[in-house]
C-alpha cells in the first residue's frame, strides 16, 4: 500500500540549511572580480575613444555652419583656435566677435588634444593661435587639423576650397 505523504513527511526529507555558504559567495564574488577586471579596461577605451569622435562630429558641424554663415551673411568670417587649449571661436574679418548665439566659443574635452594645424600654404601650426578664412561665395582656406585621443588614435579633418562637408580621416593624413 502506498505511504500517504503529508507536510511532515515532505520537510523532514528537505535540507534545514538556509543561506549560502562561504564557498559559494567566494566563487560569486571571484567570477564577478574577473568580469569586471576584464570588461574595466575595454569600457574606459571605449569612453576615451567616444570623446573624441563626439568633439569632431561636433567641430565638423561647427566648421560646416561657419561655412554657411558665411554664404548666408555675404562676409568673409575667421575661424580662430587655440591649439594649446583646443578652443576654436569666429570673428568676422574685422575682428569683431560674430554675434551668433550657435557660434559660442567650442572647446575640446581634455582628453583630445590639437596635434597640429596644416593651413593652406602648408604652414604647420603646432602651439599658439591659427586662423582660417571662410568667404562668401562658400569657400575657404583648406586646411587639416589633426586630432588625437587618449588611446593614441588619431582623427584628421579636412576642409576644403569648394565642398561644403568637412571630411574625417582616420589617422594622420598629410596632403591638402
Amino acid at each position: 500500500m502506498a505511504e500517504k505523504v503529508t507536510m511532515r513527511t515532505l520537510k523532514a526529507g528537505r535540507s534545514t540549511r538556509k543561506g549560502f555558504t562561504f564557498i559559494e559567495i567566494t566563487m560569486v564574488l571571484f567570477i564577478m572580480g574577473l568580469f569586471l577586471a576584464l570588461s574595466v579596461p575595454r569600457l574606459i577605451s571605449f569612453v576615451s575613444s567616444g570623446k573624441l569622435a563626439s568633439g569632431v562630429s561636433k567641430l565638423s558641424i561647427y566648421i560646416e555652419h561657419i561655412r554657411d554663415l558665411s554664404m548666408y551673411r555675404q562676409e568673409v568670417l575667421v575661424l580662430h583656435c587655440n591649439i594649446d587649449t583646443g578652443q576654436f571661436w569666429v570673428t568676422r574679418i574685422d575682428g569683431k566677435v560674430s554675434d551668433e548665439s550657435l557660434l559660442r566659443p567650442f572647446t575640446f574635452p581634455e582628453s583630445v588634444k590639437i596635434v597640429e594645424i596644416v593651413l593652406s600654404n602648408e604652414k604647420k601650426v603646432i602651439d599658439g593661435e591659427a586662423e582660417m578664412f571662410f568667404y562668401p561665395g562658400g569657400k575657404a582656406d583648406p586646411f587639416l587639423i589633426h586630432l588625437r585621443g587618449e588611446e593614441e588614435e588619431e582623427i584628421t579633418l579636412e576642409i576644403s576650397y569648394l565642398s561644403r562637408n568637412v571630411k574625417q580621416h582616420e589617422g594622420y593624413v598629410e596632403a591638402i
